[in-house]
């Protein structure tokens, strides 16, 4: 006897029907022993040692075919409940020879239902998934434009002294070792890059306290800082004498700009150098690695301390009258003013004073 029809595991919801089928083939029978007393299928429910019977819920029936060489079974469960999952066993029985097969009704789960979602929900994760987006934008490009954002908006924005009838933006201070700096890096760059009107002036060592006079003509005064500057006016390089000297300087002119040429000395928090710097506008010149990476933000950063740039169609005071205030003549003073016209930064001097 061969089994020809193995039934399947099935997954059946509470209150739900179905059915198992199982088949062997048993041969030619002798036709006067294919009675039930030699013939049977019967179906049992794993664990319970007594047959099923036939109910308003089970129902069992087997039948032949193929001459009577096959023989199956059904078993049909009505309103399946909790206490009917399980295994079954289906024995087929002919004479002495018998062939199970087991079978087993597991319970299907509920799937959940996903939640309904409305097209106005639908809408509405769109709108905040773009603003989020949008905002995301905004602030990678602030991040990575601020400083030029500032820039603009000074210019564009700030009433400050964009009228201020003096002559010049800028005037540039610095003494004799820095001058390589100041006349070949700050003065091309604010008067050729950024359209700053410049004058320029080497501090002699008896003529800094004269430079007060040049308050009426400049918008800013930009003073190198350097050890050398510190040299000629007999200090040092320290904390305290640097406090002194910024204190000093910081006198010649309403708006005072540093740029500090090398790293400061140590001060301990809270020193002389500590509160003389939170009072001064300054900006340190990075190193030879940092310009080269990234020098652009060194020149919007000290834009951003000096005035606010006119537009480039406004007229220059050398275009207008003669201002009415003139400076005392003195031989010792003399300024050095650049044509950025015809002039590169060492050429075309003019005596202001």
């Amino acid at each position: 006897m061969r089994t020809t029809y193995k039934p399947e595991d099935q997954y059946i919801l509470p209150g739900d029907s179905t059915r198992f089928f199982c088949e062997a083939f048993i041969g030619q029978i002798n036709s006067n022993k294919t009675s039930d007393l030699y013939q049977s299928v019967i179906w049992k429910k794993q664990g319970d040692n007594s047959t099923l019977q036939n109910t308003t819920r089970f129902m069992q029936h087997h039948f032949h075919r193929d001459e009577d060489q096959t023989l199956g079974g059904y078993l049909e469960i009505s309103h399946v409940q909790l206490s009917d999952y399980g295994r079954y066993i289906c024995s087929i029985s002919v004479f002495n020879r018998n062939t199970h097969v087991m079978v087993a009704l597991h319970k299907q789960e509920v799937p959940k239902a996903a939640p309904l979602t409305s097209p106005a929900n639908g809408v509405l994760s769109l709108v905040v998934a773009l603003s989020c987006t949008i905002l995301v934008l905004v602030v990678l490009i602030y991040y990575k434009l601020r400083l030029r954002l500032l820039l603009l908006w000074k210019d564009f924005f700030s009433s400050g002294d964009k009228n201020d009838p003096k002559e010049f933006d800028i005037f540039i201070c610095y003494v004799t070792k820095d001058a390589e700096f100041a006349v070949s890096e700050l003065l091309p760059a604010l008067e050729k890059r950024f359209h700053y009107q410049c004058c320029i002036h080497q501090l002699q060592p008896d003529g800094c306290g004269r430079l007060s006079q040049l308050s009426q003509v400049s918008r800013r005064l930009v003073m190198v800082l350097s050890p050398a500057l510190a040299q000629q006016h007999s200090s040092t390089w320290s904390a305290a004498s640097l406090a002194q000297l910024l204190d000093h300087l910081s006198q010649l002119h309403p708006s005072v700009v540093f740029v500090v040429t090398q790293e400061l000395p140590v001060d301990t928090p809270g020193g002389e150098l500590a509160a003389a710097l939170k009072n001064t506008r300054h900006i340190f010149w990075p190193t030879q690695a940092k310009l080269e990476k990234d020098g652009t933000n060194f020149w919007i950063r000290l834009c951003l301390l000096l005035p606010a740039r006119r537009p480039l169609c406004a007229p220059r005071a050398r275009d207008r009258p003669p201002a009415k205030t003139q400076l005392p003549a003195n031989n010792d003073l003399q300024m050095k003013k650049l044509n950025p016209a015809t002039s590169t930064s060492r050429e075309s001097l003019e005596v202001l004073v």
